[in-house]
């Protein structure tokens, strides 16, 4: 649950029921043991009742996006699954079930919708609303007909390849495509504008209401993300790593790393996530074809990334920040916009100084050697 979240609720972040002795608990982050018998205090009226607000927020939530007429609404209920949204528990097989169905008819409804048709590309077989009696034997390509020219459109192709032929040929097509989009920023702001649709209740703290309601639907947009996003669903990342290393497939053509290197420096050039990023930094350096232009790109967004990424943990903790941050996914589609935004007003150059290289415990290394954790840098 995020920090406002717990503002905005007035809970305790402990369960309202007794807590035995010596059960382990969670205290800053670190598990501990409780030495005495003392009793957890229940939820007072107030906390009662603000968690009823919020139950009814999502329901109201998860039935509006279910009985939508837009297929992104409904695709992003059924995704997340309506049982999660609108009773606060998982959804049981036969429900999965039902959602696949949603799903694919949100999908069959907005063929043109990369975000809709990536979610029900990612989605596991037996919850993809397909089955013996009415197959859908083009699922796996429901993202090529919407985005041909996208590479992780092309993914499930090199995750389906039987041979090796049929791998180097998945990969050759891969990396002919133009740009790279998971479709994460989509996620996030769909579900922003999901909440302004549908509110949640307002603060029922002093602590609580320092946070705007944007920044608030912000929080809880931003988990909601990170379940209803292909790049964080899609099982075959792993797989084109293993493909793509040049150290463990030794008899592969020199032409396959090339294309793998093709296929990392085009998400590494467009990909609007960090996890986008991290996909395509690692393709060029596994590949072992990275160029000094590619190694030149991964050190810029090394800068930005340690620029940006420690000093906002800090941020988190600041209502003022928090709230300049939801504020900038108005002005921003995806995550890498929102960071360089927030560099630009913190005053930070978005190009590292002439020498600068990212460190790590062992000295300065190339974010793109062939051992990224201590390979020494090239001289500039």
């Amino acid at each position: 649950m995020p920090l406002i979240f717990a503002g905005l609720l007035v809970m305790s972040a402990s369960a309202s029921t007794p807590q035995p002795a010596n059960q382990a608990h969670s205290v800053g982050g670190q598990s501990t043991a409780s030495t005495t018998n003392a009793t957890v205090e229940r939820p007072s009226s107030q906390q009662q009742d603000a968690r009823a607000a919020y139950d009814a927020a999502m329901r109201a939530l998860g039935v509006g996006l279910r009985n939508s007429a837009s297929p992104r609404d409904r695709a992003l209920v059924a995704y997340i699954g309506s049982a999660y949204l609108i009773e606060s528990r998982p959804s049981t097989s036969a429900e999965r079930m039902a959602n696949g169905a949603v799903l694919r008819a949100a999908a069959e409804a907005a063929p043109g919708d990369g975000y809709v048709q990536s979610l029900w590309m990612a989605d596991k077989p037996e919850y993809s609303g397909c089955n013996s009696r009415t197959p859908c034997p083009d699922r796996s390509k429901a993202l090529i007909h919407a985005e041909p020219d996208n590479a992780l459109a092309w993914l499930p192709a090199v995750e389906d390849a039987k041979d090796e032929a049929a791998t180097d040929a998945a990969l050759a097509r891969m990396a002919q495509a133009t740009t790279y989009d998971d479709h994460l920023g989509d996620a996030q702001k769909a579900w922003m504008d999901a909440f302004a649709r549908y509110p949640l209740p307002a603060p029922r703290t002093a602590e609580a209401a320092k946070y705007t309601p944007l920044a608030t639907v912000y929080e809880v947009a931003n988990d909601l993300t990170k379940d209803t996003s292909a790049s964080f669903a899609h099982p075959s990342f792993g797989g084109i790593n293993t493909d793509c290393d040049r150290r463990r497939n030794p008899a592969a053509s020199p032409q396959r790393f090339r294309d793998c290197a093709q296929i990392g420096r085009t998400i590494l050039a467009h990909s609007g996530s960090l996890l986008g990023y991290m996909f395509g930094r690692d393709l060029l350096r596994i590949s072992g074809q990275a160029t000094p232009a590619d190694i030149e790109m991964a050190r810029i967004y090394r800068w930005q990334i340690d620029n940006w990424f420690q000093p906002r943990l800090g941020m988190l903790e600041d209502p003022e920040e928090v709230n300049a941050i939801a504020d900038d996914w108005g002005h921003a589609d995806n995550e890498i916009e929102v960071m360089r935004i927030e560099l630009t007003r913190a005053g930070i150059a978005l190009v590292p100084p002439r020498g600068w290289w990212p460190h790590s415990g062992r000295g300065p290394y190339n974010p793109l050697g062939e051992d990224a954790d201590h390979a020494a840098p090239k001289t500039r």
